[in-house]
């Protein structure tokens, strides 16, 4: 998601991949689902046609490498020898074990961006904990403030890790450049994408820190809106969402229901 925004902004983005291990999102997962394919099905090339992989891969250049070869990696070097960044979400120390880290790269190009998008970090106790979305949501504390009061904490559904960890991703890219554009040279970016959720909760984190006292699950409700919640309506499970968030609001709601006096 990160070499997409940068693809839409207008950057060249070549995204590479191991040549003996196909991306497991060129895949159709564990049962074949014909609603990732194009209508007229798999083709002779499926692994090109799962839309789940090109909605993520749209105005990417595509290369195939084994690493682990001599002629592979030479192929690497060459190409990031006249590539601006490298970005990669790999598990921390992979880019080292294949001699692609920034202290090997800033020898062919001193001038080099090497972002890398841990889940947890480079180091500590988590750094090597696979992680996808709803993990590092849970990780990050996200998971304990979704759900309702009394019932076990839940994800956000959607996966927004995900995203805020693409958007943090580009965004961190985009400063880096900046700085070297002003003359202050290549740089090792890392951004843990835990971080970027416990950035996306920020507030919540700081009140914790301030009250010493964790957010609680609030089920439908907000703490800047009442009422605020989803409630039953006449008929068989027909039902309203009603958010007022200030004085003229619930005046508006009041006239709707006929309450002019509640107002």
């Amino acid at each position: 998601m990160a070499g997409r925004i940068l693809a839409f902004l207008g950057a060249e983005v070549i995204h590479v991949e191991s040549a003996t291990r196909l991306d497991s999102w060129r895949q159709h997962g564990q049962v074949f689902n014909a609603y990732r394919y194009p209508r007229d099905g798999k083709g002779e090339r499926p692994w090109n046609r799962v839309a789940q992989f090109n909605s993520q891969n749209v105005n990417k250049l595509s290369l195939t490498l084994d690493l682990k070869l001599p002629g592979g990696k030479d192929v690497m070097l060459k190409l990031l020898a006249k590539s601006d960044v490298l970005l990669s979400n790999f598990t921390p120390g992979t880019l080292a074990r294949l001699g692609l880290s920034y202290d090997d790269l800033k020898v062919i190009r001193p001038d080099i961006i090497v972002a890398e998008m841990p889940a947890f970090g480079l180091a500590g106790p988590m750094a090597h904990g696979p992680a996808i979305g709803p993990t590092m949501e849970m990780a990050a504390g996200m998971a304990s403030m979704i759900g309702f009061p009394g019932r076990p904490p839940t994800t956000t559904g959607p996966t927004y890790l995900d995203p805020m960890g693409a958007f943090h991703g580009a965004a961190a890219v985009l400063t880096a450049l900046l700085h070297r554009r002003r003359g202050g040279g290549g740089q090792h970016v890392e951004i843990p994408q835990v971080e970027a959720a416990m950035h996306y909760i920020g507030e919540h984190i700081l009140h914790a820190i301030a009250t010493e006292q964790d957010p609680q699950p609030m089920g439908n409700r907000v703490s800047d809106a009442a009422p605020h919640g989803m409630f039953p309506a006449g008929g068989d499970d027909q039902w309203i969402t009603i958010a007022v968030r200030d004085d003229a609001e619930f005046r508006a709601l009041c006239d709707v229901m006929e309450c002019p006096d509640l107002a």
